[in-house]
């Protein structure tokens, strides 16, 4: 007789698992939120994680302690009303849109490269396959691209994309959950991911990897409906379309082939072991699979197709496994910001739940359907392994089982006989996680005072820049800003914040609308710019930072356009167009390019300035960073040396050649001291 996903498990419970609950939440509250030595901390994820759970294992697994088998498992408890899911969706949108722009106050990096990349494709398509130096998969840029068409470039645009994503992941979620749970348990999945810390940081995270947990749970909802409706019509429909979904998310991010492998296993088995017929329909799903990725495969194979695969990929070891294990759970300040400063990716309560969770699957699923779980879990944590840092998201596949497992460790506390008192525990876990990670995401994650010092990823400097400016344009109307001036080739995140009011990147802004011009630079050229501009405004963005830091004589400088005689600022608004070309290319590097590519395009701008000492030292000062990273120092002695003699001897500039100098291991005759 042909089974449904629904059918897959039997019901049982072997124990009362209320000890081993308080064990493993008690231990988890004290490895995650107390600063124990290593010592301790082991002693206490064995004596109060591991020793348990592996007892709670071998009674679940001895037969004889196994109660009698129950054909109802996961029979729905209670229905949500539909007050309780107008409360979710409330929530779910509360905490989406709930101070979109200030939680966190400032984007990273990272995200300000996906969307300048955006906004490139937006002016022109390009149907690249691999981006940036990464050689991030095409998904997300051509997403952006259409976007950016829709919704002008900001701050808050750049919020709000991932934050539609996130909203979207819990329905599919509960879609997925549904082929194969209860109404009850596929509540509770659906509530616990809405609210979940790893859910709360990528709804405000513009990355490749927002995109991966609602393609994950897409293709596991069509799984479902194809076991379901297996012979039918509508499973053909369902196994065609699973099959093309599958292909594309190879075009969403690089580790999708740790989501594809547990799917293709899963069917083969259907297809092979479960004496199904039309066994040709798997070679259906291949063959589809095969023919969405192969472009993506051929770019892959191209010389720098691997580059980054290879850089972040090492030997596998049990230390990354054990890192990966803390981080989850316990500590995830190893990855910050892409996992916790203040506990694990999942609070102390989750992490208990989710050991029930596991549990109570181990003790009533069938084989087969326990198997086909492990499957889904094994290829992350496999790539985890074998990679040489840790990121926490490069284990995201892990992230909705252990959510669903975290639903089933609630289900196994509550008895057959729902009652009152089943309904108040259920509501307690679902608040309490609630309430723990929103404070962590709130107080903790978003706070950058309390980020880890060298994993301050999100700009201050840049952050004060952005509130100095868009106040300024509030008072003063729109401003020439000058964002290609700044050395920092890397970080462009003021680039797209300041796109509404900036009228060198907004079209919509009309050049006899300005009255300022501003733009990012040390603060020891402002004697030499008050000579030029008499009413020039300066002040540093950060005073609290030590010398040693890049950015500590970092300032923001405005100049009313008045004094800035018109051939002068035409062309500065030429040079800096020319600027944000050469930005994009450098983000969109091929990691076989050197840097000398770009000293010599920003050297070439330096040479035609030759009435402009201030732009002079602008440009050569941005040529000689680049060589400096190829490790070629002379050559970035000659261009600040060209910075100080054609421009203004400022004196981070002096302080600099004498560095690259004594890097370089040249005699001061070989280069000739201004």
């Amino acid at each position: 007789m042909k089974e449904t996903a629904t059918s897959l498990i039997n019901r049982s419970l072997p124990l009362n698992p209320w000890l081993f609950f308080l064990f493993f939440l008690i231990s988890s509250i004290l490895l995650s939120y107390f600063a124990f030595s290593n010592k301790i901390q082991l002693w206490i994820g064995c004596l109060g994680i591991g020793i348990p759970f592996i007892t709670a294992f071998k009674i679940v697994c001895d037969e004889k302690n196994l109660f009698k088998k129950s054909t109802n498992f996961d029979k729905t408890l209670f229905d949500p009303p539909i007050t309780i899911w107008l409360l979710l969706i409330f929530l779910l949108l509360l905490t989406r849109f709930y101070h979109l722009t200030t939680l966190p106050d400032w984007p990273l990096a990272d995200e300000a490269k996906v969307g300048l990349l955006g906004i490139g494709q937006s002016h022109q398509w390009h149907w690249n396959l691999l981006w940036a130096e990464d050689r991030l998969e095409p998904m997300v840029f051509w997403i952006m691209g259409l976007y950016f068409k829709i919704i002008e470039p900001s701050f808050f645009s750049l919020r709000l994309l991932p934050a539609l994503f996130s909203i979207a992941v819990p329905l599919a979620g509960y879609w997925a959950a549904r082929q194969y749970f209860s109404k009850s348990t596929s509540f509770l999945f659906c509530w616990l991911m809405s609210f979940s810390f790893w859910e709360l940081t990528l709804s405000r995270f513009l990355s490749t990897v927002m995109l991966v947990p609602l393609f994950e749970c897409l293709c596991f909802a069509l799984l479902g409906m194809f076991i379901n409706q297996i012979g039918q019509n509508y499973g053909r429909k369902h196994l065609f379309l699973l099959s093309l979904l599958a292909g594309i998310g190879f075009y969403t991010w690089t580790n999708w082939i740790s989501i594809w492998l547990p799917i293709a296993a899963i069917l083969f088995m259907i297809f092979y072991f479960n004496k199904a017929k039309n066994k040709k329909f798997f070679v259906v799903f291949l063959a589809v699979t095969i023919l969405t990725i192969w472009p993506l495969v051929l770019a892959r194979l191209s010389p720098d197709g691997m580059s980054h695969i290879r850089d972040v990929g090492g030997f596998p070891t049990l230390k990354p496994l054990f890192l990966y294990l803390r981080g989850l759970f316990w500590d995830g300040i190893i990855s910050f910001p892409f996992g916790s400063n203040w506990g694990g990716f999942f609070n102390p309560l989750l992490d208990a739940l989710i050991l029930m969770g596991v549990l109570y699957l181990f003790q009533t699923a069938k084989k087969h359907f326990m198997f086909s779980i492990m499957l889904c879990l094994f290829p992350p944590i496999l790539l985890g392994a074998f990679t040489k840092s840790v990121e926490l998201y490069r284990i995201l596949p892990l992230f909705p089982f252990l959510t669903l497992f975290a639903a089933l460790g609630i289900r196994s506390l509550i008895p057959d006989n729902y009652n009152s008192r089943s309904l108040s525990f259920v509501v307690f876990c679902l608040l309490v996680s609630f309430g723990l990670d929103a404070y962590n995401f709130i107080f903790h994650y978003s706070n950058t005072l309390l980020s880890p010092p060298r994993q301050q990823w999100r700009s201050v400097e840049y952050l004060n820049a952005y509130q100095a400016l868009k106040q300024w344009s509030e008072q003063n109307g729109p401003i020439d800003v000058f964002t290609e001036w700044n050395p920092d080739y890397d970080d462009k995140t003021l680039n797209i914040t300041v796109y509404p009011f900036n009228a060198l990147e907004n079209s919509k802004i009309a050049q006899n609308q300005v009255s300022w011009a501003a733009f990012l630079i040390d603060m020891d050229y402002t004697p030499f710019l008050k000579k030029c501009f008499p009413h020039v405004i300066s002040h540093l963005l950060n005073p609290n930072l030590s010398p040693n830091d890049l950015h500590h004589l970092l300032g923001i400088f405005l100049i009313p356009t008045t004094d800035i005689p018109l051939s002068v600022l035409n062309q500065w608004i030429k040079t800096h167009q020319a600027c944000e070309q050469i930005a994009f290319s450098i983000k969109n590097k091929k990691p076989s390019e050197h840097w000398a590519v770009y000293e010599k395009a920003f050297s070439d701008l330096a040479i035609e300035q030759t009435h402009d000492r201030f732009l002079t030292s602008i440009l050569w000062e941005r040529a000689a960073s680049f060589p400096l990273m190829d490790g070629n120092f002379q050559s970035t002695a000659l261009d600040l040396q060209k910075a100080i003699q054609d421009g203004y001897p400022v004196p981070h500039l002096r302080q600099n050649l004498k560095l690259a100098v004594l890097l370089s291991n040249s005699s001061v005759q070989n280069i000739q001291k201004p």
